[in-house]
């Protein structure tokens, strides 16, 4: 049986994915059998991202299908009604699953609501706080939302690959990343992406500390060294090699505000 539910939410693309698979590193959690990537391809390189499904498959049969019809809301608001959460929980509770905490990832553009729907049913909630301000990999971004029809809302067929184009992106998403502050039912825990970028003892505390926000122990399924390796290998270890992400890479947040005005 699912033993703690915990439930990531968040407007996709915002790296929920990734706070979701840490909290699944949790002590507490079953170590899953495999990694699972999705692979985005576009011209300007590569981008892998963790499965919604990563670690299901190791937790009883059946979970992985169910949550696939769960995972995300629908087009055209992309909102997650309450009839749909309910049946989420109650579909869950029917499945016989060998797990202990697990956290699933409910992809939407009202968190709000799940947050306050989970508040409710006594379930922890956790979401990601993104800050481009203050990440040191920008690359992540651009390679992932230009790659071949990653995302609904761009027309791939006129998009100018050059700075000014990526740069008027990144300050369109930044803004949009801080619909954390418009919350009025705020999660239990919230994931600092650009701190846990940095891979380092800072990350380390950091994920601790909200793994102690979720009631749950502060140590990883494997050794605080090498899940910083597994961070590491998500952030540092994708260097770039087209020249326009490696250039990106090293402007500074006000370069990039310069960039994206009207010249």
């Amino acid at each position: 049986m699912i033993i703690t539910l915990i439930i990531t939410s968040g407007p996709g693309h915002f790296h929920n994915k990734l706070t979701s698979w840490i909290i699944n590193h949790n002590v507490t959690c079953l170590e899953p059998s495999s990694y699972q990537y999705q692979i985005y391809s576009g011209r300007l390189g590569v981008f892998y991202r963790h499965c919604d499904q990563w670690n299901l498959h190791s937790h009883g049969k059946g979970l992985a299908k169910f949550y696939a019809s769960y995972r995300a809301a629908k087009y055209p608001d992309y909102n997650y009604t309450k009839d749909k959460f309910q049946n989420f929980i109650l579909g869950l509770n029917q499945l016989n699953v060998d797990t202990g905490t697990l956290s699933l990832y409910l992809n939407c553009l009202n968190p709000n609501d799940i947050f306050k729907w989970s508040k409710e049913l006594n379930i922890k909630t956790a979401t990601s706080n993104p800050s481009l301000e203050k990440m040191p990999y920008l690359n992540h971004y651009i390679e992932m939302e230009y790659a071949a029809d990653a995302a609904q809302s761009i027309n791939y067929n006129n998009v100018k690959y050059n700075l000014k184009e990526f740069s008027l992106f990144l300050k369109i998403s930044n803004e949009k990343f801080k619909y954390y502050e418009k919350l009025s039912v705020k999660p239990d825990a919230t994931f600092k992406i650009d701190t846990i970028a940095r891979a380092d003892s800072k990350s380390i505390a950091h994920i601790k500390e909200n793994f102690q926000l979720l009631g749950l122990p502060k140590e990883f399924s494997v050794s605080d060294d090498e899940f910083l390796l597994r961070l590491k290998k998500y952030f540092k270890e994708r260097i770039p090699t087209h020249p326009l992400m490696i250039e990106l890479n090293e402007l500074k947040w006000e370069e990039i505000l310069y960039l994206s005005k009207d010249q």
